[in-house]
């Protein structure tokens, strides 16, 4: 995978002393056990994958002597406790790091981070950026309620973190033109899409691409999960719901997929 570099996305992790409270089916589908995910961890690491932040990324891309190849990126939306209490000691564990994509409005209340372990995250390595204010989809805000949320959660974790942030992942991986436009007149470098592939030094910078791992990869699963053939169906299976979510509109996609999830086949 020359110059190419996969980044890969995570929510929730769960174990017995660290039980999930997920409800909705398609949120409980997001929920990785933490035996699953430290046997991943262990493979990048024993394959000599190397991670790096986004913000090393964006580095790497406009430096063309320096090559990608070998680099990874691990990604987490949301912030809930589990990133801190199962995935920070693992990553620590096997001297990897991550990015965390954190929902202000949601930190240090339950099930999700407090400012004191955001703060010993970055010293341990890891790097911080923002998942909006609310989790409310930025398609469904009129460009004033963007721009807060924008401005609003970058203010609070700067003011967490003493560092600038300059990456943002959209909420539901939701967005469009309006939301694209209004990013690249803001202060953020970059934004990670749930659009499934990987990205080289072409990317577009605001439509970072992510392979989302679930509950159900298995370790064989997680080997192959860089295979042009996986990527190329959920490509195609991204493209059908953006269809939809166009003809029917996001809300009513939402509520639709929420209650059929049960029957969904492909469950991301």
């Amino acid at each position: 995978m020359t110059d190419i570099i996969p980044i890969l996305l995570y929510h929730d992790l769960v174990s017995v002393d660290c039980p999930n409270e997920k409800s909705n089916l398609a949120a409980k589908e997001t929920v990785v056990s933490i035996n699953n995910f430290e046997s991943q961890i262990r493979y990048l690491a024993e394959n000599n994958y190397e991670t790096i932040s986004i913000n090393e990324y964006f580095r790497y891309i406009k430096n063309e002597q320096k090559s990608l190849e070998g680099k990874i990126i691990i990604s987490f939306d949301d912030g809930h406790y589990s990133n801190y209490k199962l995935a920070f000691p693992i990553l620590v564990k096997y001297g990897l790091k991550a990015t965390f994509f954190i929902t202000t409005n949601w930190l240090n209340q339950q099930y999700h981070l407090t400012s004191d372990q955001i703060k010993e995250m970055i010293d341990n390595g890891m790097e911080i950026g923002s998942h909006g204010l609310t989790h409310n989809f930025f398609p469904d805000m009129n460009s004033h309620e963007i721009k807060f949320e924008f401005s609003e959660s970058k203010r609070i974790l700067e003011s967490i973190t003493k560092q600038p942030i300059h990456y943002i992942a959209f909420p539901g991986g939701h967005y469009n033109r309006t939301v694209l436009r209004m990013l690249e007149m803001s202060d953020y470098a970059g934004a990670c899409s749930c659009l499934q592939g990987l990205n080289s030094k072409k990317t577009n910078p605001w439509l970072l691409k992510r392979i989302e791992i679930r509950k159900s990869v298995s370790a064989e699963q997680f080997k192959d999960i860089f295979n042009p053939l996986n990527i190329a169906f959920y490509q195609m299976v991204d493209s059908l719901k953006s269809l939809s979510r166009r003809t029917i509109g996001l809300n009513t996609y939402s509520n639709i997929r929420s209650r059929l999830y049960k029957y969904y086949i492909f469950k991301r």
